[in-house]
């Protein structure tokens, strides 16, 4: 995917709200596209946080396992959503698991660019401080 499909894209997504040209460009160019297939997994709960996902297209099902095994669907995201910010505010592990619905492109974010970019990392988290709070009037 091109650099500047990336940098359009972005500039959409809520948790990039506030952020210069600049800094959108210089997030554009850490970013790696990833698809994966029907019924694959993003990440698994007790996985470490290490990314963030944004959804260029498909769909992503948020899910928990319950102590018998069974899954407890959570949300279902798609364009534009975002899973895995949590990384940038807990080291514990994955609290649920994230599995692709249909064949699904993602772009994604390693936290550890954010060590190197305070500036950017501050907005984001302002957003994301935003974002868990409306989840969890919603949930």
């Amino acid at each position: 995917m091109k650099e500047n499909t990336i940098y359009d894209f972005i500039k959409k997504i809520e948790l990039f709200n506030g952020l210069s040209s600049e800094e959108l460009l210089v997030l554009s160019q850490n970013i790696k596209e990833k698809t994966f297939q029907e019924n694959t997994f993003l990440f698994y709960e007790n996985d470490s946080r290490k990314y963030i996902y944004i959804i260029f297209n498909g769909e992503v099902e948020l899910f928990k396992k319950t102590p018998f095994g069974e899954e407890k669907r959570l949300a279902i995201f798609s364009k534009q959503d975002f899973l895995g910010e949590g990384s940038l505010t807990e080291k514990s592990p994955h609290s649920t698991n994230a599995r692709a619905m249909l064949i699904t492109t993602t772009l994604v974010l390693d936290i550890s660019f954010f060590n190197k970019n305070g500036t950017i990392a501050v907005k984001v988290l302002s957003n994301i401080a935003r974002v868990i709070t409306r989840r969890m009037r919603h949930a």
